[in-house]
């Protein structure tokens, strides 16, 4: 069973909501243009259609304009018909909000199922079964020879495994590469002489 209309949806968003103290020293222009600027983001969010960002701006515009400004030391010299305008964008953000209850709660329900079902995902373990605990008989390794031996005098010698013809050929031609200059020490590096 859900919770009540609203009551997760709406609440859930006013965490992101922080009431703001009055500042006297901030002229009280300012606070009306932040409030300004918080209807122009609502707008472009109600444009995108994204609901939640959009009530999130309606809150804080909400929570300014009742919570804030109207304890404002300038907010009772302030124009009249600046203060009633405000009132009006106030009334009919509130009243946005109100319908906007529903949609907002179903959409973090979603979320939050979403959520779960990735949480669930991520934390499936799979324990191993009692058939899978059962031994199992691992087989004998079989031995390898190897293709590399010491010879007597201490040099590894390359075993002769009977591989055909070619293999051999291309062996002895890879080693008849060496001209003897890599077993010998190093020259020393010529140097130049300035002019």
């Amino acid at each position: 069973m859900g919770s009540p209309s609203g009551a997760c949806g709406i609440s859930a968003l006013s965490a992101f909501v922080q009431k703001k103290d009055v500042d006297n020293r901030t002229p009280l222009r300012i606070y009306y243009m932040i409030a300004d600027c918080f209807l122009r983001r609502a707008d472009i969010y109600r444009e995108e259609k994204n609901i939640i960002d959009l009530c999130i701006m309606l809150m804080q515009f909400s929570s300014l304009m009742s919570e804030t400004i109207p304890y404002h030391r300038d907010y009772l010299v302030s124009l009249k018909r600046e203060r009633l305008s405000f009132k009006k964008k106030l009334l009919n953000a509130l009243t946005e909000l109100e319908t906007l209850k529903p949609t907002v709660q179903s959409l973090i329900e979603e979320q939050n199922r979403k959520r779960m079902k990735e949480v669930a995902k991520s934390d499936q373990v799979q324990y191993p079964s009692n058939l899978d605990l059962t031994p199992v008989e691992m087989p004998t390794p079989v031995e390898m020879p190897s293709l590399i031996q010491p010879a007597e005098d201490g040099v590894m010698a390359v075993k002769d495994s009977g591989d055909s013809e070619s293999e051999r050929s291309t062996l002895e031609s890879v080693l008849s590469l060496n001209d003897g200059r890599w077993s010998l020490p190093a020259e020393e590096p010529c140097t130049s002489s300035t002019v």
